[in-house]
């Protein structure tokens, strides 16, 4: 599997300060998107150290691994100078040197940003937000639209790293074909671009530019992170 890849990270028209982070390796194939939340300098600060963490691993146990590192440093951190609110949502795709089969790329997410694939022009979500209004959804599945939409805390998250009592890693894996595309991005990107157009915009040769054109657009609002990447199964010569 030969994995290449584009990415952005702006801090949008509103926000001055991007806290928002990114992890893009080619070679080891292994990716994240990092969306830091706190005041000051905790988000950034959060978001950062997620992937400094990350930088290193070499297997999925040493992504787990990281993942929890970052957890605990950020709450101590945290706790020593006294922030109320410091964390970060986080979202990785890992190549198979990591999944351990050719074809294979595994998945693991906290909070609200997200892992897409596209396939033979179809979209699909690998990750489920880490939300009230997913909860809700889940507990009150013939009225999920509804209870989401009336509910003002709907997008608080429910798990992020640095926040909270435990640490709750959600994973999967996901098989791939050659000429699909991934893309991680945090929640300023889908907050404003519905699945559809996100099929349409990535299946462009230019996608980071026509998906960030369309944020711009929409008034960015918040800073949007993202990373598209070509897969590739076809063999060397």
């Amino acid at each position: 599997m030969e994995l290449k890849s584009i990415s952005l990270s702006d801090a949008g028209k509103v926000r001055t300060e991007n806290q928002d982070s990114l992890l893009v390796d080619d070679a080891k194939g292994l990716y994240a998107v990092a969306d830091g939340m706190g005041g000051g300098k905790g988000g950034a600060l959060a978001s950062k150290w997620i992937c400094e963490d990350l930088e290193g691993a070499e297997t999925l146990g040493a992504i787990r691994a990281a993942l929890e590192k970052a957890d605990r440093r950020i709450k101590e951190f945290a706790a020593r100078e006294g922030f109320k609110m410091m964390g970060s949502t986080v979202a990785f795709a890992a190549g198979s040197r990591f999944s351990g089969v050719a074809d294979r790329l595994a998945v693991g997410w906290m909070g609200d940003s997200r892992v897409y694939k596209l396939s033979n022009g179809r979209l699909y979500a690998l990750t489920s937000d880490h939300t009230i209004g997913n909860e809700l959804s889940k507990a009150y599945p013939d009225a999920a639209d509804l209870a989401r939409r009336n509910n003002p805390l709907a997008h608080v998250l429910t798990h992020s790293i640095g926040t909270g009592d435990g640490f709750a890693l959600s994973e999967t894996a996901t098989y791939v074909r050659h000429g699909d595309k991934l893309l991680l991005c945090s929640d300023g990107v889908h907050d404003l671009i519905q699945d559809g157009e996100l099929a349409g915009l990535l299946g462009k040769p230019d996608a980071v530019e026509a998906i960030a054109e369309c944020v711009r657009e929409r008034g960015a609002h918040d800073n949007f992170s993202m990373i598209v990447i070509e897969v590739s199964l076809e063999p060397k010569h």
